[in-house]
């Protein structure tokens, strides 16, 4: 029997949010090699977020390409469907709207004065800075306050990523392959 005939479309979406952990955590230490030392150059904070946007973006979208390429299969159980592919990113973007909203919620009840006045308060300001690793060099954290179009990409980078993924996944459009083509010259015969 073959592995991905028992994935169902709530193992997917699981997988889906597992999967934007695991891009957090891959920025997280791309972080703690290269960004922490330039944390007070802002220019380089902002190329080196774009960096991390990217990697995370590739590895949504890889996981919905992977799914839209097993959902075409005839022997699984899911079916193809590209809102699907889109409700992955939705999904993901939901939890950064929890995490932003909880965000504003905390400095409303715990900041004062432009600081954090409480330990619990202090603890989901490391667990918000976590997981929006990816964003840190452009969203302009200043005493609670962020950038808006840092929220607009924590919401829109995704949906894009994993509605583009699934969308190149039902079409057998591979990136890699287009790059490799690019790279390797063929051999004539």
């Amino acid at each position: 029997m073959r592995e991905s005939t028992l994935w169902t479309t709530k193992y997917q979406f699981l997988n889906m949010l597992l999967t934007n952990l695991k891009a957090i955590a891959i920025c997280f230490v791309f972080f703690a090699g290269a960004f922490y030392g330039f944390s007070d150059k802002h220019i380089i904070k902002e190329i080196l977020s774009v960096v991390f946007i990217t990697i995370y973006f590739g590895i949504v979208y890889s996981r919905a390409h992977k799914f839209a390429s097993l959902d075409k299969k005839e022997y699984t159980h899911t079916k193809p469907s590209l809102l699907k592919g889109a409700l992955f990113g939705v999904a993901i973007a939901m939890t950064y709207a929890v995490i932003l909203a909880a965000y504003r919620i905390m400095w409303n009840v715990a900041g004062t004065d432009g600081t954090i006045s409480s330990i619990p308060a202090w603890i989901y300001s490391l667990v918000f800075w976590f997981y929006t690793i990816p964003y840190c060099g452009v969203m302009g954290l200043a005493h609670g306050q962020m950038m808006w179009y840092s929220e607009a990409l924590m919401l829109i980078v995704p949906i894009a990523a994993s509605t583009l993924g699934y969308l190149a996944g039902l079409n057998n459009f591979n990136l890699m392959d287009k790059f490799s083509l690019a790279i390797y010259e063929k051999s004539e015969k």
